[in-house]
């Protein structure tokens, strides 16, 4: 299979295992809903550790009338029973009227 005809099926298999739709994360005990979820698939990324392993993306957009203040940066929470840690959250700003929370996962590698 050629390099370009592979990268095709890659960005196709993607586009098909990615999830966007109404959700809601648990922060502590207090669970947020009416959030817009993307749901990213399984990727190879570059650890914290330096070595290659399994990683699973997402973004949340939680309004601020019902999260008032955003979560600090590697604050676990749970969205659809995975357990995320929070990597960037966005809409700091005075005018925003949601936060976008972005969350990563490390799943156990295969044996």
């Amino acid at each position: 299979m050629s390099p370009a005809l592979l990268a095709a099926a890659r960005a196709r298999h993607s586009a098909v295992f990615a999830e966007q739709h109404a959700g809601s994360i648990t922060i502590g005990s207090t669970t947020y809903q009416g959030g817009a979820l993307h749901l990213g698939p399984l990727k190879q990324e570059f650890s914290e550790s330096g070595n290659w392993k399994p990683a699973q993306r997402m973004s949340i957009h939680i309004p601020k009338s019902r999260l008032a203040t955003a979560p600090a940066k590697r604050t676990t929470f749970t969205c659809r029973g995975l357990t995320f840690a929070v990597d960037e959250v966005a809409g700091q700003s005075p005018d925003a009227i949601e936060w976008i929370i972005r969350g990563i996962r490390w799943p156990a590698s295969p044996a």
